[in-house]
């Protein structure tokens, strides 16, 4: 299941003063993923490798170029704009990914995330900041003409703003299984102890991994299997 926009910021958040060593180096953590080594030098800008690497950290590299990987700025924004997921700076909301043209030029210079938007201001998290660190950074409405583009990744949607009525089958397939899964994690009753192990010495239940699964909901089907067992 894709992860919410909020799952990207916090992952983002934690990473908040990692920087460079040295400062000034582009030798950073990041970067030393995103190349398989080590590197260094000012070929080597890491603001949007910073992005490629928490999307992947999350297991959402499919909402940064489609999961292939790019240092690019340019490329990146091309992805999104051939995604139709372009937005008006006054549409901005946390998640959307922000790009910005410090020269003038219609090209993206750099590239961040955006955690909050409050009274006309824009936060986000960046990486390859001045500082050379991960900064939490804020634009106000003057800073509104060096913002070249707002993007918005496909996130699945917070649960506050979820419309159950336009889940797909395909969702609500993938939620019960999420439920399920949660759910077999959990340890049964003590009450249950006694019919439990009847139950598993007559192989009317079976289990996977050191789960039995016994606070899952159970299907018909499953019930049906179970008193045929039984009956057998």
């Amino acid at each position: 299941m894709k992860v919410t926009a909020s799952d990207i910021i916090k992952a983002c958040s934690y990473d908040v003063g990692i920087g460079e060593v040295p400062l000034g180096s582009n030798n950073v953590i990041y970067n030393t993923k995103y190349y398989g080594r080590a590197v260094s030098g000012s070929n080597y800008d890491w603001c949007c490798v910073f992005l490629w690497y928490k999307f992947d950290e999350c297991n959402a590299s499919e909402l940064f170029y489609d999961g292939e990987k790019t240092a690019s700025c340019i490329n990146l924004l091309d992805w999104f704009e051939s995604q139709g997921v372009i937005y008006d700076i006054h549409e901005a909301e946390p998640g959307d990914i922000i790009f910005f043209d410090w020269n003038g030029n219609a090209i993206p210079d750099h590239v961040g995330i955006i955690t909050e938007v409050k009274n006309g201001n824009i936060y986000t998290i960046e990486g390859n900041t001045g500082k050379g660190i991960v900064a939490r950074k804020v634009y106000t409405k003057s800073d509104y003409s060096n913002i070249l583009s707002i993007c918005r990744p496909e996130y699945r949607k917070e649960v506050e703003d979820m419309d159950i009525s336009k889940l797909t089958d395909e969702d609500i397939l993938e939620l019960i299984k999420r439920i399920r899964t949660v759910q077999a994690k959990q340890e049964p009753d003590d009450w249950s102890e006694d019919q439990r192990e009847w139950a598993e010495k007559k192989k009317v239940v079976t289990g996977t991994g050191d789960s039995m699964g016994y606070k899952t909901f159970t299907t018909k089907e499953e019930v049906v299997s179970m008193l045929y067992s039984v009956k057998k």
